[in-house]
């Protein structure tokens, strides 16, 4: 099927009226709900599995980084939330600056691209 929902073979129309936006919201953490759902319903080892998730957590290995930084954060995204942003950006011991966009999610921002291009140039 083509972007308008077309058919493009032989199969003929496709039969479904369901329809959903391309760009949805996505729920920071829905993996860790189903998992509690699933595993423990009450959280009673909630501190432990969070403890074994924080050895998988970017912000380890943030220490790492040398190079100038430049990060932009949406205050508003589901998909990379701020707190695990920050978590990392605190960690980061080269030269960093952080931008922020209060009422931005996970999407393009507003002057980034020039933003991004003129701390490139002046790398």
């Amino acid at each position: 099927m083509d972007v308008l929902g077309a058919p493009i073979d032989e199969r003929g129309p496709v039969s479904q009226e369901l329809t959903a936006p391309i760009h949805r919201k996505a729920p920071a953490y829905e993996e860790l709900s189903l998992y509690f759902r699933a595993f423990d319903p009450c959280h009673e080892r909630a501190a432990a599995t969070f403890e074994k998730l924080g050895y998988i957590d970017v912000q380890h290995l943030a220490s790492r980084i040398r190079a100038e930084v430049l990060l932009y954060t949406g205050l508003m995204d589901p998909i990379c939330p701020p707190s695990t942003q920050f978590a990392a950006y605190n960690k980061i011991t080269a030269k960093k600056d952080i931008v922020l966009y209060p009422d931005f999610s996970h999407e393009a921002l507003p002057g980034e691209p020039e933003r991004t291009f003129n701390f490139m140039l002046g790398l």
